[in-house]
């Protein structure tokens, strides 16, 4: 979801559900593009930053 666009530079906060990585770590293509997707819809910007925002526990728990 689209939470926030910077005024000038047009930097934007997307947040997301929990990632869907499984046990065995595999990946999803279809997140992965629309990860590139946001990433390319501000040409100015090449570096997509991203914050995992759940305590460490969890994070670990749910990988």
């Amino acid at each position: 979801v689209l939470s926030w666009i910077h005024p000038e530079n047009k930097t934007v906060i997307v947040r997301c559900s929990q990632p869907l990585v499984g046990m065995s770590g595999k990946r999803n293509k279809d997140d992965e593009k629309y990860l590139d997707v946001i990433r390319e819809t501000n040409r100015q910007i090449s570096k997509l930053t991203i914050y995992d925002a759940r305590p460490s526990v969890n994070a670990v728990a749910n990988k």
